[in-house]
C-alpha cells in the first residue's frame, strides 16, 4: 500500500468541508444514532473532498477521520507545548507562536477539543488566564 503525505492544500480542502458538518462530527453523544450521523457526514465529506479538481488521490472516510483526528492532535500538543514555554523559567525571549492556517481553522471548528480548566488554588492561574 502507498500511502502519500497530505498537502497543505488538502489539509484546507477537508478542514473547510468539515466545517460545514462540524456540529455533527464534534457531536460528543455515542447512541446509535449519532454515531450513524457521524458516519454518515463523514461519507459525504469523503464524496466532496475526492470530487474536488485539484484533489489528485482518492482518500477514504476512515482516512480522512484519521487525518481529522490528527490535525485536533497536533493543535492539542501546540497548545500545550505554548502554555508550558510560557511557564518556564530561566529567562530569555518567549517561544513563538507558528502560524498555521490550517490549525487556525482547526480551533475555531473543534472549540471543545482544546480545553483548559482554571484552578484557583494554583498561582499561575491568574498569569495563564491572561493567555
Amino acid at each position: 500500500m502507498d500511502k502519500k503525505a497530505y498537502t497543505e492544500k488538502e489539509k484546507l480542502v477537508l478542514v473547510s468541508l468539515v466545517k460545514e458538518y462540524g456540529a455533527c462530527i464534534e457531536n460528543k453523544k455515542t447512541d446509535g444514532t449519532s454515531i450513524q450521523e457521524k458516519q454518515n457526514a463523514w461519507e459525504n465529506i469523503a464524496s466532496y473532498y475526492n470530487a474536488q479538481p485539484d484533489i489528485n488521490i482518492h482518500r477514504t472516510s476512515k482516512q480522512l477521520k484519521k487525518l481529522w483526528d490528527n490535525l485536533k492532535q497536533r493543535k492539542r500538543k501546540e497548545t500545550t507545548h505554548l502554555r508550558h514555554s510560557q511557564l518556564l523559567t530561566g529567562g530569555g525571549p518567549p517561544s513563538e507562536k507558528k502560524d498555521d492556517p490550517v490549525l487556525e481553522l482547526v480551533t475555531d471548528i473543534a472549540k471543545y477539543s482544546d480545553v483548559t480548566r482554571d484552578c484557583l488554588w494554583d498561582s499561575t492561574a491568574l498569569y495563564e488566564s491572561k493567555f
